[in-house]
């Protein structure tokens, strides 16, 4: 038994050492970039909401809302890992397809995010292509809000409400692809790194609030996805 239990150690060993001498080497590299985001939040009715919101003459995505912009990052990269962090800063709108447009406040609002990637890459000619999984913790800075009139008001300034970290931040599980694009200067060890990604996010306290004290919502799903451009430099 003891002989078995030793050959198959054995047999592990050399077929571990076997795929990892096959995996690329660890390479490290750094670099900064930019970022197009856009995440949406769906509300889920319950048969009241359903109701109240046929009685009142409002539109299915009455509660839904977007928010589209843009911001930049610095990223850390460790071959088969990424670490990144940024800030990004959205305008949000109302997706109610019922309600005046015109009349929506303007709302801001601004995120630090903290990402962590596990991702593997694999070459196609002289491009390293990889898949990216990992999460987004998109921590709130500020939101402010603008009516078309009266004046600007922030988070968490009177009211009696809460702070934007503890009310609007949220945990997102994210999926995507990259690929590093050498640039012929520099040795090589300069390249243009792509990179997309769509992820599913936590509900924020606000949200998990809203679904406590209202009998019209059931819950809300977010999501969105992100588009980067990143020039990288090889240490």
């Amino acid at each position: 038994m003891k002989k078995k239990v030793l050959l198959a150690l054995i047999i592990t060993v050399m077929v571990a050492g076997g795929v990892f001498a096959q995996l690329p080497p660890i390479e490290f590299s750094a670099g900064l970039g930019g970022t197009f985001g856009a995440f949406f939040s769906s509300a889920t009715l319950t048969s009241d909401g359903k109701t109240a919101n046929k009685d009142a003459g409002w539109a299915k995505d009455t509660g839904n809302m977007r928010s589209i912009g843009g911001g930049f990052f610095a990223y850390f990269d460790a071959t088969y890992a990424m670490a990144s962090v940024g800030m990004n800063f959205y305008g949000t709108k109302s997706q109610n397809s019922s309600y005046n447009s015109s009349d929506d406040p303007k709302v801001t609002l601004t995120t630090l995010d903290i990402e962590l990637f596990g991702k593997y890459p694999f070459e196609i000619g002289a491009f390293t292509v990889f898949p990216l999984l990992g999460v987004d913790f998109k921590i709130a800075l500020s939101q402010t809000s603008k009516p078309k009139e009266g004046d600007k008001t922030k988070w968490g300034d009177g009211d009696g409400e809460g702070s934007a970290a503890g009310d609007l931040t949220t945990i997102w599980f994210k999926l995507g692809a990259g690929a590093d694009i050498p640039l012929p200067i520099m040795d090589g060890k300069l390249y243009l790194r792509p990179m997309i990604t769509y992820g599913i996010g936590t509900s924020a306290k606000t949200q998990k609030d809203l679904v406590k004290a209202e009998d019209n919502f059931k819950g809300f799903f977010n999501h969105g996805f992100d588009i980067k451009i990143a020039a990288g430099y090889k240490f």
